[in-house]
């Protein structure tokens, strides 16, 4: 599904459009070797202009054992690109820190210390910068993360679209809550739609 998304937006999007992707390597039951392959197969895909990865930690050791001899920076930077540029997040707090990421192999550093992508980043400078005016949204947690950032869109004039299946929850109750918050009132802070639908609307164009 992920890969249909990809290449349904790619398909129907001028050559000169940014598309990036970001992803969590650990928790909610996702395998640091799953993480690494999806990692490496994104990038090898050759559609993605950057890829993400919310690292939560960027030099502590993934929870893994078999990967706990080095930090998740360094298994994710290791990985062949294909020209993709590689983005990390995680405990970035200070400027030293962001130049131990790149240090370490990242090609951009998002410094994230809140719980929404915007808040006291460089993201909004940089969508605009960039003429991005529409996003699709995904990750988790539906109810935290994913919901904050897309308030904080919507207050700075983007149009945002949730994509119901691509996002998650601690628990199914939070994530149908926050799905529903969004709908009020016509569609308060944004829309919300399912993968299946989007790449329908892609492919139409």
């Amino acid at each position: 599904m992920l890969f249909e998304v990809i290449a349904g937006i790619r398909a129907t999007t001028a050559p000169g459009f940014q598309l990036g992707l970001r992803l969590s390597p650990e928790r909610f039951d996702i395998r640091m070797s799953e993480s690494l392959a999806l990692a490496e197969q994104v990038m090898a895909g050759g559609q993605l202009d950057y890829l993400d990865m919310s690292l939560w930690d960027c030099f502590k050791p993934p929870q893994d054992p078999a990967y706990a001899q080095q930090s998740l920076i360094v298994h994710f930077a290791a990985l062949p690109r294909h020209g993709t540029r590689l983005g990390v997040a995680g405990k970035i707090m200070d400027a030293a820190t962001a130049q131990r990421c790149l240090d370490a192999g990242a090609d951009t550093v998002l410094r994230k210390p809140g719980k929404g992508a915007f808040h006291a980043t460089g993201l909004d400078a940089l969508l605009h910068a960039k003429g991005i005016s529409h996003l699709l949204i995904g990750g988790v947690t539906t109810e935290v993360c994913v919901q904050t950032t897309m308030r904080e869109a919507n207050d700075r004039g983007f149009e945002c679209l949730l994509l119901s299946d691509c996002t998650a929850a601690t628990d199914r109750g939070n994530h149908d809550a926050a799905l529903k918050m969004v709908t009020m009132q016509g569609g308060v802070f944004g829309a919300v739609a399912d993968s299946a639908a989007v790449i329908a609307t892609l492919q139409g164009f």
